[in-house]
């Protein structure tokens, strides 16, 4: 062998080897907070029908408030710049109890009760999403710091949280309750743009902030009973779809192992 192809096969090692380095994986796991944006954040009347009766539903609005997050991540790095994504994340948002009770209050028939009380269950969310991430630049002594944004879809499930709801007159012990259990909706498609700030702290340990905005769009088939007007009552049953979009802000932290 000649010296020619000895130094031909040692670059292509370096070159190898330097390539295979840049191949890393991460897993990492962060928690945050979830911002309702859009109509999953609005509080009308419409939104009050729609937690409480879904044969009342006049709107997709949500009631829901900040909520918190945690989020699995698995990382691949194809080369320098590119890299896919994978993501399994769970959310929950409570929802706008005194504006709902403020609501009955205003707005319920039932005038002869001086006391009302409302109370919402959560709503709850999970996905699986996978993307891909591109690295917008490096900084820092031996590019320590690195900005990635991120293009990511997947699934979804979300339930609709449970109602309680009592009116009450304490002067003639007369009471009223109307309670409506979790219900599931169907699963849905969603997505995820957003950036990443990792801190690469030592080979093993990366310190990971992100911004990101997450929407979903999920369904849900129902049959509503609808009066006919005859004057013997009767009704007819009408098949009716639920359109939803949950729609947050999240920003996390968390920390990341190299693998």
């Amino acid at each position: 062998m000649n010296k020619r192809s000895l130094v031909f096969i040692a670059l292509l090692l370096v070159g190898s080897t330097k390539v295979l380095s840049q191949q890393k994986s991460m897993i990492s796991l962060s928690i945050g907070v979830s911002q309702p944006v859009g109509n999953f954040a609005q509080k009308d009347s419409s939104s009050v029908l729609y937690l409480l009766n879904f044969d009342k539903m006049h709107s997709n609005t949500g009631f829901a408030e900040t909520g918190v997050n945690i989020a699995l991540d698995y990382r691949y790095a194809i080369n320098s710049k590119w890299g896919l994504l994978i993501k399994i994340k769970e959310q929950q948002n409570t929802c706008n109890n005194s504006a709902l009770k403020n609501f009955y209050t205003i707005s319920s028939n039932n005038s002869w009760a001086n006391q009302k009380k409302v109370t919402i269950g959560k709503w709850l969310c999970g996905s699986v999403l996978a993307g891909g991430y591109y690295s917008l630049f490096s900084s820092g002594v031996k590019h320590k710091i690195d900005v990635q944004a991120k293009v990511m879809g997947g699934i979804l499930k979300t339930s609709v949280p449970s109602s309680w709801v009592a009116f009450l007159n304490t002067s003639t012990y007369q009471v009223s309750v109307n309670s409506t259990p979790k219900r599931d909706m169907n699963i849905g498609f969603c997505y995820l743009l957003g950036a990443d700030l990792l801190y690469h702290f030592n080979k093993s340990i990366d310190f990971i902030g992100s911004i990101d905005y997450t929407s979903a769009l999920v369904k849900a088939s129902y049959t509503q009973e609808i009066p006919t007007g005859n004057s013997i009552p009767s009704y007819i049953s009408k098949p009716y779809t639920v359109k939803f979009n949950p729609s947050t802000l999240n920003i996390n932290a968390g920390i990341g192992i190299n693998l």
